[in-house]
């Protein structure tokens, strides 16, 4: 197929051109220089990074990134050759760090006796391309690297091989870490976190309020703090002071409104397509209730008597579960109502998206501690029911009604075509206006793709660099908004909503259908620029966007951030006057409501918030994890703050900080709901569908991994001489 060739020589020519100047280096040049000396690294190939038993010099650790570049575009190959689509995603990180992890890992999978045969590569392949491409056509990938850059059949194998050691040992190790293997107290735990909501009194006291009470520290004092926490980004929920300066990113994004293209797209949808839509989705999208169907057929009973098998028609019409809206890369899995799961899903599966996403951008100034909160995904939920048996007891054979009676009889059950006329011809319209909308992402994708590839050829060969594209000429050319940002900090976008508060929904084996954060994904490490990603909020607009260049995170000389630092050391000592201050107001209060003892507070205000419960799954959709619930009144909130407040009876006190520690909170817990025993019969209806409660455990798991990543690290000794890029 000569697709997955294109897709070499269309997307792929710096990463082929530096492969092929860095292997023509390595074999002209490497071998004298390693020749040189008594054969040890040399200035130029210091060790970069070092494990029990291994370690990689700069040489060494540029090979291994060679080769997972080169795995990533023989992996990418074979999908597009599979699918036929060629905007593949690269599927493996390609930055020093990943590679070290998986050649550490597949080492500990040895270890351990995991054994990765080339049958069990050879099976790898297969289920990657879902059996859709011919070995004669993967010997010929894997032979176009070997013809430009050098990498082998064997280089692909052995990279293989790491990678499937390294995931399987992972796959080992999470084993048996779920919610449906936990144990009953496991699983109860987890149930009360979403389910049981608390309402309680709050008194906040301010620790960097009382920071004037602090003693003056000394300059030794401020360069230790500094020294501590200088590599340390700052992060809005941190505990801990960052006094590193974060990566910054620039940024262009072309924007699409919910509705842009709809009304153009209505005006061309024909009545034939109406009536054959109506036709094709009747059963599925447009019968009548039951009660109406009964009240409107006819006022004669004996009418009514001689079809009684004719009511349930119509009834229970509810909406089925569809995997639709993940392929389409909808923020809302929803679906219109279909009564027989067979129907096609195209149609029915795009959402009417609601309208008011911002896109305003607020800019912070950089701080050690943030105190604005971090985006939440966005995206509203929509849980869809199993639809209803018909328990209508069959009719007897005898005297069958012709066909044609059925038919007359039947019609009364659907709403006739001209009452959703115009109900079918908005979901056409929205629904080819999407398309249109793809088209133009796609061309205008290709555009960028090209300059970007055009761009890196350029400085590979020292040539001038192209013109970059014209944001606002292909704004104006497609009807689309543009924007080029500021450099701007990934706090600072969140901070801004709009395309900060944008996801792409992705599918992974181990969570399924989960949301991409475009943050993630702009601020990502390994993020190229000039590689375009399309995005959509919750209200339905769509973002083209790419990154147009970066700075680095860098540490700031003491003497430029002094003034930070000796802030970020009077509120770490102020917290202890703060937590003093909030017994104080417990102990005055005596028992009583905290609302009684608000005269003596000395200015402090006590509020009332709740219901709210430990996690939420606010408007995330239905299969995303939980998280931390925002109650009003409580600023950033952390699992210190839930723990103190659902480990109380009510009247109960707990003094407790938020989670960054800039805030100690005096609490009183007015009351939990429900009752236990309605809690309890909650939870026993939750075990016949585990699936709502289950997401809970996810973040468990994902620190369960990060510890026992952690105890790898550990053991395998790694140590980096220097940062990894």
């Amino acid at each position: 197929m000569a697709g997955s060739f294109n897709l070499f020589r269309r997307y792929q020519k710096l990463a082929l051109a530096a492969l092929a100047i860095m292997a023509m280096l390595a074999f002209f040049v490497l071998p004298p220089v390693l020749q040189m000396g008594s054969g040890g690294a040399t200035a130029a190939d210091r060790q970069v990074v070092t494990w029990q038993g291994g370690g990689l010099t700069e040489s060494g650790i540029q090979r291994e990134l060679i080769q997972r570049r080169a795995l990533n575009q023989f992996l990418m190959a074979l999908r597009a050759a599979a699918t036929g689509d060629e905007r593949v995603q690269q599927p493996l990180p390609d930055n020093e760090a990943a590679v070290v992890e998986t050649l550490v890992l597949a080492r500990e999978a040895e270890a351990n006796g995991i054994v990765v045969s080339d049958e069990v590569v050879n099976n790898f392949l297969s289920s990657w391309t879902g059996d859709a491409v011919p070995l004669d056509q993967i010997a010929g990938l894997i032979g176009e690297l070997r013809n430009r850059v050098g990498i082998t059949e064997s280089d692909i194998f052995k990279g293989l091989r790491s990678l499937l050691l390294s995931r399987y040992l992972q796959e080992f190790a999470l084993r048996g870490v779920d919610f449906a293997g936990a144990p009953a107290g496991w699983q109860w735990d987890d149930f009360c976190r979403l389910e049981q909501g608390a309402t309680v009194e709050v008194v906040p006291v301010v620790a960097e309020l009382l920071a004037a009470e602090v003693a003056e520290p000394s300059r030794a004092a401020l360069e230790s703090l500094y020294e501590q926490h200088k590599n340390d980004l700052p992060r809005a929920r941190s505990s801990t002071p960052g006094f590193r300066e974060p990566a910054r990113v620039r940024y262009d994004m072309l924007v699409a409104s919910t509705d842009m293209l709809v009304a153009e797209s209505a005006e061309a949808v024909t009545d034939e397509e109406i009536a054959k839509f109506y036709e094709e989705n009747k059963e599925a999208m447009f019968s009548r209730p039951a009660e109406e169907a009964a009240g409107e057929s006819s006022g004669d009973e004996s009418a009514a008597e001689s079809s009684p098998s004719e009511g349930p028609k119509g009834a229970a019409v509810e909406e089925p579960k569809s995997d639709s809206a993940a392929e389409s890369e909808q923020p809302v899995d929803q679906a219109e109502p279909a009564e027989e799961p067979a129907k096609p899903a195209d149609d029915a599966s795009e959402a009417a998206p609601e309208e008011g996403a911002s896109r305003d951008r607020s800019v912070f100034r950089q701080a050690s501690f943030l105190q604005a909160d971090e985006a939440k995904e966005e995206a509203d939920s929509a849980e869809t029911a199993s639809a209803a048996a018909d328990d209508q007891p069959a009719t007897e054979a005898a005297d069958p009604e012709p066909p044609a009676v059925e038919r007359d009889s039947a019609a009364g059950d659907f709403k006739p075509l001209d009452e959703v006329k115009e109900e079918i011809r908005s979901q056409l319209a929205r629904q080819a206006a999407d398309r249109k909308l793809g088209e133009i992402f796609d061309a205008i994708a290709g555009r960028i793709a090209t300059y970007a590839d055009d761009l890196d050829l350029a400085v590979a060969l020292g040539n001038q660099p192209p013109a970059a594209p014209d944001l606002d000429g292909m704004a104006r050319e497609y009807g689309l908004d543009g924007l080029r940002s500021e450099l701007v900090t990934a706090a600072e976008v969140i901070a801004g909503g709009g395309i900060g508060s944008s996801f792409q929904l992705m599918f992974s084996e181990q969570f399924g259908v989960r949301q991409q954060r475009w943050v993630d994904m702009m601020f990502a490490a390994d993020a190229p620029l000039w590689r375009p990603f399309v995005t959509r909020d919750v209200a339905g607009n769509r973002y083209l966007s790419w990154r147009a260049e970066e700075r680095p995170s860098f540490v700031p000389p003491f003497d430029e951030v002094r003034a930070e630092v000796e802030r970020v050391g009077r509120l770490i000592e102020a917290r202890q006057l703060a937590r003093k201050r909030a017994e104080q107001i417990l102990a005055d209060a005596a028992g009583k409501p905290l609302s009684e003892a608000a005269p003596g507070l000395q200015g402090l205000e006590v509020s009332t918030t709740g219901p709210f419960t430990w996690l939420t799954r606010g408007t995330a959709p239905f299969g995303s994890a939980p998280m931390l619930s925002d109650p009003d009144g409580v600023q950033m909130a952390g699992d210190s703050f839930m723990k103190a407040v659902f480990a109380l009876e009510p009247g109960g006190t707990a003094v407790a900080f938020n989670e960054p520690q800039t805030v100690c909170y005096a609490i009183r817990l007015t009351s939990l709901e429900p009752t236990e025993e309605i809690l309890r019969a909650r939870f026993v209806d939750a075990a016949a569908d585990p699936r709502r409660i289950e997401t809970v455990a996810e973040e468990d798991i994902r620190e369960v991994y990060r510890s026992w990543l952690g105890d790898v690290t550990r053991r395998q000794g790694i140590e980096w001489q220097r940062p990894p890029r």
